[in-house]
């Protein structure tokens, strides 16, 4: 029996490329579930999820968590945050979290590069279906173009496409820095319940 990959995720402009990359370059059965952060967090804490998309400031109360994959949900600087904040709602992150907000306050006022969401597995998922997804991850960042257009986005009254070419999708050493710094500042409060 082929094993299937459940993963959940949110559907926010910022994750298009992601769910385009699972949705057209997965190659291994996947049950993709979109919702909220705090419905992405259930799911994993339920072991519904194999693999999840969550904010960065959660893992650490996530049993058996660890972050996979290169990719996140991320910004190089305030300034970006700040103009994150004002595109339309269902555009940014930032419906979730606010610069005023503690868990990511400190980082934002530092202006250091930071992950607002990561994908974390299990340590017993399997390396391959991990492996799979970040290649699938790519393949959707490869293909941010036809992603916004394949969701509808190309008709925005904002250029969703110059929006998410300003993000900054990779998890590299200076975001981990990051969250370990804010990890160790013990700013590990769960997310609001309503992101609205």
């Amino acid at each position: 029996m082929a094993t299937v990959l459940r993963i959940a995720a949110v559907s926010y402009l910022d994750t298009i490329p992601f769910l385009y990359g699972i949705e057209h370059a997965l190659e291994v059965r996947a049950e993709l579930s979109l919702s909220d952060f705090p419905a992405s967090i259930e799911e994993f804490r339920t072991r519904k999820a194999d693999i999840a998309l969550v904010p960065a400031h959660v893992v650490p109360s996530l049993d058996g968590a660890r972050i996979v994959t290169d990719y996140c949900l991320g910004a190089p600087s305030p300034v970006l945050v700040e103009a994150l904040a004002a595109c339309e709602p269902d555009a940014a992150i930032l419906r979730y979290f606010t610069a005023e907000e503690a868990p990511l306050a400190p980082l934002l006022a530092a202006g250091h590069p930071f992950a607002y969401a990561v994908w974390v597995a299990r340590a017993e998922t399997d390396p391959a279906l991990v492996e799979a997804l970040q290649h699938a991850l790519t393949h959707g960042l490869e293909h941010t173009y036809e992603a916004v257009v394949a969701a509808g986005y190309a008709d925005r009254p904002y250029d969703a496409y110059a929006y998410l070419t300003q993000a900054d999708p990779l998890f590299d050493e200076q975001k981990s820095r990051a969250l370990r710094k804010l990890w160790a500042a013990g700013l590990k409060t769960a997310p609001r319940a309503n992101p609205g």
